[in-house]
């Protein structure tokens, strides 16, 4: 059972923090909550704890002090003001939810609002499945993605939006609606000097447009999200990229000239200082580096940079069955070449 620590003497937002600490520790205790997101193919470490996901197991008020304690009244007043407890019933506002802490959009980390999702099939009528802290949408969830290009793929759920990040499309964002994009979401938008934004929802692309950034419309087939189409390919990754080049420009009149992402392989010497060099070739990005074999050797070098997005490792590791956490890993495995390379030109696309 996880511990829990909470002070009714800190600000707002260490207290937010405890309690997502705390939600953070129980969704590892709760094998539903866990098969929950496996289903949806997003029990990956990296993305747990890069967007410190958890679960509200209805523990957090039996850890309390006792409500006839001043102590006890303290702590819950406090999480009623900020919404994690309901007022009147006194119960935990995200009973039965996996949670995703949301940040605000001027890059600072500060918690603006709680995202959770009802997990259990057997709710009662009329129980809502979202729930969140804020009254009203605020804040932008990974934030720290719309930094790595001037363009970013935003779509109408949360769920979505981890399902492409969980494959390497580290840029990206989400609404919370079809056509829910928030002045925070331009605000950030401004901020990270983003001039392109592809969305599978074209409710918001007159907005987008008006803002002066192209559109892209990212087509899914009829009755399908972007969770449920990646988990119909053996390769969700290419199928999802192979969606992404074919996205559908959405301005009025001339075609803008402006075209999503295309696979690009930088080629640049790699640092002399490592094993490798005289190898078949290279490919190096701004993420990772690649030696190929020579045609008589079947070992394959790969060294991460350590700004490597942890979804990009993750993805990496798993196709190469590399176990280790290092930053520079061997592989003697009998691995093709020819297959590796295809790997991690589709990796260097999203990289660069």
């Amino acid at each position: 059972m996880s511990e829990l620590e909470l002070n009714a003497e800190a600000d707002d937002q260490k207290l937010l923090a405890q309690v997502i600490d705390y939600y953070r520790r129980t969704l590892k205790d709760c094998p539903d909550a866990m098969e929950f997101l496996r289903k949806r193919g997003m029990v990956a470490s990296e993305a747990l704890d890069q967007f410190r996901i958890g679960y509200a197991n209805r523990t957090l008020g039996l850890k309390l002090p006792g409500k006839h304690l001043k102590s006890g009244k303290q702590i819950r007043g406090r999480l009623e003001a900020l919404n994690i407890f309901r007022p009147k019933s006194g119960h935990e506002q995200f009973n039965g939810c996996v949670v995703f802490p949301i940040q605000s959009p001027d890059g600072t980390g500060r918690i603006v609002d709680i995202y959770g999702r009802k997990t259990g099939s057997h709710l009662r009528k009329g129980t809502p499945l979202d729930m969140f802290m804020a009254s009203e949408r605020q804040g932008v969830w990974n934030i720290e993605g719309l930094g790595l290009k001037d363009e970013t793929i935003l779509t109408a759920n949360l769920f979505d939006a981890l399902t492409l990040w969980t494959h390497g499309y580290c840029n990206v964002t989400c609404m919370f609606g079809d056509d829910a994009l928030t002045e925070d979401h331009f605000t950030a938008f401004r901020e990270y000097g983003i001039k392109r934004v592809m969305t599978t929802s074209e409710a918001v692309s007159p907005k987008i447009l008006e803002a002066g950034m192209d559109c892209f419309l990212l087509r899914l087939p009829h009755g399908f999200d972007a969770c449920g189409y990646a988990a119909k390919f053996d390769d969700p990754a290419a199928a999802l990229g192979a969606m992404i080049r074919k996205a559908d420009w959405l301005g009025k009149g001339k075609r803008s000239s402006v075209q999503p992402a295309k696979p690009v392989i930088p080629e640049t010497e790699v640092d002399a200082g490592w094993p490798g060099r005289d190898r078949l070739g290279c490919v190096a990005t701004r993420c990772f580096t690649v030696c190929f074999p020579t045609r008589s050797d079947d070992e394959i070098i790969i060294r991460f940079q350590s700004r490597c997005p942890g979804a990009m490792l993750y993805q990496l590791r798993r196709f190469c069955g590399i176990e280790s956490e290092s930053r520079q890993t061997r592989l003697i495995d009998n691995l093709l070449p020819g297959k590796a390379r295809r790997m991690i030109e589709r990796l260097s696309m999203q990289s660069a």
